[in-house]
């Protein structure tokens, strides 16, 4: 009768096959982590890339429709504001100091209006930068809007903040008009690394200084330019003339502490300047 013989692994076999698989697993588990690593670091990357970027052309956009010689810059090169223009055109008749009165009559824009607000103010060329922020006679409260259709015109009435009548110290050769609203600021909070952006509600000849984290909108994070040596000015304006465009420089550092890198994005931005 023949014999049978148990067939199967060895002890040994087994402690082997085990081995081979705990390598081939700590091999294939590092390079899965590998491409992970990668990728998470990656997208950190990109996505704080794409929120710089996004703050950059909002930036970019909003100096563009900024009224001319309205840019400064101040609290070191940190904060840059503007006045923001809500539609322009040319006027018809308007008050000066040989003949004073409070109503500004223009030719009718075609841009879509903006409700009317209490902070809307008129400006009628404006020469200075700190002329337009303060009671210069270049800018007047707008009381009220007309439109007359049959002329296609439009009639603002005017008022000073300081009571005084309504006399515009020089009238321009172009003729504008421009119907802004209150200064815009774009603050670098070097605290936290925080790009802000600050709506104000009134003119000013000082800028704001008590910008914090709690007030405006969050626009970026992870800023650097403290970090650098020296530190980095995040804004610059070139002198303001009005014979060529106004130069606005942003530089900003964007940082990843974790990864211990640094990545700057610098961008110009010109300024007609046509008041």
């Amino acid at each position: 009768m023949a014999q049978l013989r148990a067939k199967g692994f060895t002890l040994i076999e087994l402690v082997i096959v085990i081995v081979l698989l705990a390598i081939i697993g700590t091999f294939s588990f590092r390079f899965i982590g590998l491409g992970a690593d990668v990728y998470r670091d990656t997208s950190a990357r990109e996505q704080l890339i794409s929120q710089s970027r996004f703050a950059l052309e909002r930036l970019s956009r909003e100096l563009r429709n900024a009224l001319p010689l309205s840019v400064r810059v101040y609290d070191n090169n940190r904060c840059i504001q503007y006045v923001p223009i809500l539609t322009s055109g040319e006027y018809l008749e308007v008050p000066t100091t040989a003949n004073p009165g409070d109503t500004v009559t223009a030719i009718a824009p075609l841009e879509r209006r903006t409700p009317l607000s209490p902070s809307q103010h008129l400006v009628i060329f404006n020469t200075q930068t700190p002329a337009i922020y303060d009671n210069s006679g270049q800018r007047y409260v707008i009381d009220d809007r007309q439109i007359d259709s049959s002329t296609n015109t439009i009639e603002f009435e005017l008022s000073s903040s300081s009571g005084a009548n309504i006399e515009f110290n020089n009238t321009g050769p172009s003729r504008r008009f421009y119907e802004v609203s209150p200064p815009v600021s774009w603050c670098y909070l070097p605290e936290n690394g925080q790009l802000r952006r600050f709506q104000s509600t009134s003119f000013s000849a000082a800028p704001p200084v008590n910008t914090t984290v709690s007030s405006g909108a969050l626009m970026a994070a992870q800023l650097g330019n403290e970090q650098t040596t020296p530190p980095t000015p995040l804004f610059e304006v070139d002198n303001v003339v009005l014979s060529q465009n106004n130069l606005v420089l942003i530089n900003i550092v964007v940082t990843r502490d974790a990864a211990g890198e640094e990545l700057n994005l610098l961008y110009e931005v010109h300024i007609p300047n046509v008041p």
